[in-house]
């Protein structure tokens, strides 16, 4: 089955390997050098997302020889936000408050990823 393997950029490299049908299969966490030893899936297509620390990461990409496609990220980590709080739902009383009020005690770049990987699936599917 072909696979997405979407990037977020920054200071903590979100990963997020996601479906065409949209299923997030594998997410984490990267350092820089974490990101050079990962072996990336032979059936993948390779998305990054265009924002601060892109272009190290499109060094990497380059030199290893692994074609990758650029995305816009622009608000990605507002949108990850409710894809945590689906994955995580919160209890006790900060159920009741709007998610929006809700801190997130824990980097949520791997959900950036999936954010970043879902926006290119949207834009295959309306090119198809």
């Amino acid at each position: 089955m072909k696979k997405i393997v979407a990037l977020d950029p920054g200071q903590n490299i979100g990963l997020a390997v996601v479906g065409f049908d949209k299923k997030l299969l594998e997410s984490s966490m990267l350092s820089f050098e974490e990101l050079e030893a990962y072996i990336f899936p032979e059936d993948r297509t390779v998305v990054l997302g265009d924002g601060t620390g892109s272009k190290d990461i499109q060094a990497l990409l380059d030199g290893r020889g692994i074609s990758y496609e650029l995305v816009d990220e622009e608000g990605s980590s507002l949108e990850a936000r409710s894809h945590y709080f689906t994955a995580k739902p919160p209890t006790g009383l900060w159920r009741f408050l709007p998610k929006t009020m809700i801190p997130v005690n824990e980097p949520i770049d791997n959900y950036a990823a999936y954010v970043i990987a879902l926006r290119y699936l949207e834009s295959v599917l309306r090119t198809s």
